[in-house]
């Protein structure tokens, strides 16, 4: 097995602490659920060797719709805070994330994505964890500051995470790179109430122009349907969402107006320009929630950035410079190969133009992903109880996969006719 993945010593995800920082001065720009967790991990790893400010515009609202996770985010609230479940359910609206409920995709219809025990995510209000870590930062000695940031050079740091929004046009920004693949562009958002959760684990319900994600708290459930803007009418969408919720959550009602958000799929052309700016969040990259990538490759890039940052003064960094940004962009590209596989397939209940659009580009994404094949292959060969869940854990592909991912979900999507 470890021959056909050729495993290489950056694909490891390492979630111990790293060595100390040497005393210096960290800026955080943004204060986002990137820019609050690249806070936590900098105070956590530089420990008294790091002063950590965020500077945060308070006129910029934080994106909320409820956020899932995959398994590193409760593993580093352990780390960073000693945190576990019973915190997240008060602290943060959480409820336990198992897996991922697929209806009516690919040529199966039905499937789960499950989490490998003991492993676990977790779906939280964003705006509440962005809230307890800023009051619980402060506590430790992490400096907040209300500011508007224009340039880099405006800040009086060694280092600088810059966790701030996406750009306005990235298809037409030098700094970055579309994702050429991906099919949607928009979603009609919607919050219902309900007295306690239903279900452990992300909704993902394919439907005739796109799908829709159930994200599940405490007291409110996150309805999400995801769509092409060019191929179909907002109104239209808000109104397929409305009956689904009518259909098939019965005692639900949508509360207040759905919100009605556009956005563009891309990552930077180089993440790491120099030694001393790094960037995270949705400045970084941002691809539609499907398979939750975003707070895994978020929590990754903070990871490589105290690792560069934590060599020595005099060493050369420019090698492992490289090396980090070489990483990230297989990491993206293989993270939309990971969105993209589920469109692939063909879907037969939903013989629409998305669903062509769909598969046309899903099918392309996965021929231009050069890791794509190798680890499909694995996922075939994998069986229960062979491999340890630790070592399951550092096959890590791109978006966050491992081997038991790749089974369950071409498997589930029926994607090859003879991967059994």
């Amino acid at each position: 097995m470890n021959e056909i993945i050729d495993l290489q010593p950056e694909d490891v995800k390492d979630v111990t602490p790293k060595k100390p920082l040497k005393r210096q001065k960290v800026a955080v720009i943004g204060r986002g659920t990137a820019g609050i967790l690249s806070a936590m991990m900098l105070r956590k790893w530089g420990n008294e060797y790091v002063d950590v400010e965020v500077f945060y515009n308070p006129d910029i609202p934080e994106v909320s719709v409820g956020e899932g996770s995959q398994l590193s985010l409760p593993a580093l609230l352990y780390l960073c805070q000693n945190w576990t479940f019973k915190d997240y359910v008060p602290l943060f609206n959480s409820t336990l994330k198992c897996g991922i409920q697929y209806y009516g995709w690919g040529t199966k219809g039905d499937f789960f994505h499950s989490f490998p025990p003991p492993g676990y995510g977790m779906h939280f209000s964003a705006t509440q964890l962005q809230d307890v870590l800023m009051d619980t930062l402060k506590q430790q000695n992490v400096k907040f500051t209300e500011a508007d940031i224009g340039h880099h050079n405006d800040v009086d740091a060694d280092f600088i995470m810059d966790a701030r929004g996406g750009p306005s046009d990235p298809e037409n920004n030098p700094l970055y790179e579309p994702l050429k693949h991906t099919v949607t562009n928009a979603a009609v958002v919607a919050q219902c109430e309900w007295d306690a959760p239903l279900y452990n684990y992300t909704i993902a319900d394919a439907q005739p122009n796109g799908w829709i994600f159930g994200i599940p708290l405490q007291n409110r459930i996150s309805f999400g349907y995801c769509y092409n803007s060019e191929i179909s009418k907002e109104e239209d969408i808000q109104k397929e969402l409305e009956k689904y919720v009518s259909l098939s959550h019965h005692d639900l009602r949508i509360k207040d107006d759905p919100r009605h958000l556009h956005f563009d799929s891309y990552r930077r052309k180089v993440n790491w320009v120099d030694n001393r700016v790094a960037y995270v969040g949705n400045t970084s990259f941002f691809a539609e929630p499907l398979e939750a990538t975003a707070i895994e490759f978020q929590t990754s890039i903070i990871e490589r950035t105290i690792d560069l940052w934590s060599r020595p003064a005099g060493d050369d960094k420019t090698e492992f410079q490289e090396e980090c940004n070489k990483w990230y962009t297989q990491w993206a590209k293989e993270a939309e190969a990971v969105i993209m596989c589920h469109y692939a397939a063909e879907n037969p209940r939903y013989p629409t133009e998305f669903w062509k659009e769909g598969e046309r580009k899903g099918q392309k994404c996965l021929l231009n992903c050069e890791r794509w094949n190798s680890y499909a292959e694995t996922g075939r060969e994998y069986e229960h109880g062979t491999v340890a869940p630790d070592q399951l854990y550092q096959m890590s592909f791109g978006g966050g996969w491992n081997p038991f991912s790749f089974k369950q979900n071409i498997e589930g999507l029926g994607l090859y006719s003879d991967y059994e």
